[in-house]
């Protein structure tokens, strides 16, 4: 009971957050009116119906997750360029890694890693490490910079190779 009403409500902090006339679409949702223009925090409109409500849905979410991602980016003192690129010192080396979007997702794992350092428990110094599911080569940079003697990183997704 309790989970389902922390989902609503995040949903709602999205749709608040994220539409200008954010009573709007909740007017469509709940059955009240028909059809609305909700105005979107990017400058752009999006026509809610009963019918195109869950495309809406998808399209606040994802707006949300956006800007949370460049709340991250500021917080974190990241840089990003046009090329998903994140960038940051750690130690006293200057750090790079293309990303596959921007989103909070990299950010996370970056932040896991470098600024929580999630691994420090493990001794890598001089032994062979395999990062099986690389990713991006955050955690296999990380283990570089620790000492490790071999870093074997693997990723099987395509597109992250």
């Amino acid at each position: 009971m309790f989970t389902e009403l922390s989902k609503k409500i995040s949903r709602l902090r999205w749709l608040v957050s994220t539409t200008r006339n954010f009573y709007c679409p909740i007017l469509v949702y709940l059955g009240i009116i028909r059809r609305c223009t909700a105005k979107l925090s990017d400058g752009s409109t999006f026509d809610v119906t009963k019918e195109t409500w869950y495309n809406y849905y998808r399209r606040v979410k994802a707006l949300y997750l956006m800007k949370k991602a460049r709340n991250l980016i500021k917080k974190m003192g990241l840089k990003t360029a046009k090329t998903p690129l994140l960038e940051f010192n750690f130690k006293g080396r200057r750090l790079r890694f293309k990303v596959p979007e921007i989103s909070d997702r990299p950010l996370k794992s970056v932040r896991a890693v470098f600024y929580k350092e999630t691994y420090r428990f493990l001794d890598v110094k001089d032994k062979v490490v395999i990062d099986v599911g690389a990713w991006v080569g955050d955690s296999s940079v990380y283990f570089a910079l620790k000492g490790a003697k071999k870093v074997i990183a693997m990723e099987p997704h395509p597109l992250l190779i």
